[in-house]
């Protein structure tokens, strides 16, 4: 059977083209074979990011002197939201056991990732909310080791209000 689309947006030259896939594979096969280095290459090539990868503790603390006050209160208020809901949704997910014949057992255990990256769009466009979407609840969750990830502007660094 084919697939009918009913409504399809048209394809800029930025979307799904064979050249843009090419592109993209290219880039991660140096990735792969380059690693950390062939990474930082690319932030630095396309970013014109010349920085360190890793923000230093003293800058992620010095962040919030660059940040209004409204939008620390903001960024608080949806952040405690968006705790509360993850923490009542934790108490609704349940262990449990069931025999489903004799002898024979299933059942659902939680037991948290060790480690969650979270992807937070920044540079031009900063979204603080993926940041608290995506990094509150996993800490909710009980996830040990969380890497968060996003784009400077250029040699600025990260936005402000992310860290």
């Amino acid at each position: 059977m084919a697939v009918t689309y009913l409504k399809r947006a048209d394809k800029t030259p930025q979307t799904g083209t064979d050249e843009t896939r090419e592109i993209v594979q290219a880039m991660l096969a140096k990735i792969e074979a380059g690693g950390e280095d062939a990474a930082i290459a690319y932030g630095r090539d396309l970013d014109g990011y010349h920085s360190d990868i890793v923000v230093p503790a003293d800058t992620i603390a010095a962040a919030g002197d660059e940040i209004s006050q409204q939008l620390k209160d903001d960024i608080r208020f949806a952040h405690d939201r968006v705790t509360t809901f993850a923490e009542a949704q934790k108490k609704s997910i349940t262990e449990f056991e069931t025999e489903l014949s004799p002898g024979l057992w299933a059942g659902q255990k939680l037991i948290p990732i060790e480690t969650a990256g979270c992807y937070v769009p920044g540079g031009r466009y900063a979204h603080v909310a993926s940041a608290i979407m995506s990094i509150a609840t996993a800490r909710v969750a009980g996830v040990e080791h969380i890497v968060a990830c996003t784009a400077p502007r250029g040699d600025a660094g990260p936005n402000p209000a992310i860290l």
